[in-house]
């Protein structure tokens, strides 16, 4: 059976860091991680970085863990509640707010911020889905290996999905 999904990325920073050389990646054992769809994500996204990752035709070598940052993912299921009960999929909401005005809303002082979403229709959807497809798209990839991101947040509702990066 074939699934839709549909992907979006956005990068905004003030600072951008990136590396170049020549290898893939790939997820393994995906069934071992712990259940909660953010810790899912978070150990998915980890691995990547860890492991260094082709995005496309670049190359990015081992990045550090990302922290999870609980505003982050708060603010993350806020746009993905939003977007549902809206019927949009985008990174600017209805009022013409993106991410980094969303995160300077909530209180979350960043000097450089990143975003992935993500959108299934299928039922019983889970975070790996997502975090595949994003690796599998050299811009999301891009988001997930920058290795000037050191916190991330998820968040998830009726199918959307998103990944805020950002640092403080």
């Amino acid at each position: 059976m074939f699934h839709k999904y549909i992907l979006r990325s956005k990068l905004c920073l003030r600072v951008f860091l990136s590396s170049i050389s020549f290898i893939s990646c790939q997820i393994e054992n995906l069934n071992s991680l712990p259940h909660s769809e953010t810790t899912v994500a978070i150990s998915l996204v980890n691995q990547i970085r860890r492991e260094g990752c082709k995005c496309g035709d670049v190359y990015y070598p081992p990045a550090q863990d990302l922290k999870y940052n609980e505003l982050l993912s708060k603010i993350a299921e806020s746009h993905c509640k939003d977007m549902a009960h809206n019927n949009y999929f985008d990174h600017i909401n209805k009022s013409g707010q993106d991410a980094g005005v969303r995160l300077t809303i909530a209180g979350y002082g960043w000097k450089l911020w990143g975003e992935n979403i993500f959108y299934t229709s299928r039922e019983n959807s889970q975070a790996n889905e997502a975090v595949e497809a994003w690796r599998a798209s050299p811009t999301h990839c891009t988001n997930i290996m920058n290795p000037s991101f050191t916190e991330m947040g998820l968040g998830t509702y009726q199918g959307y999905y998103t990944q805020l990066f950002g640092k403080p």
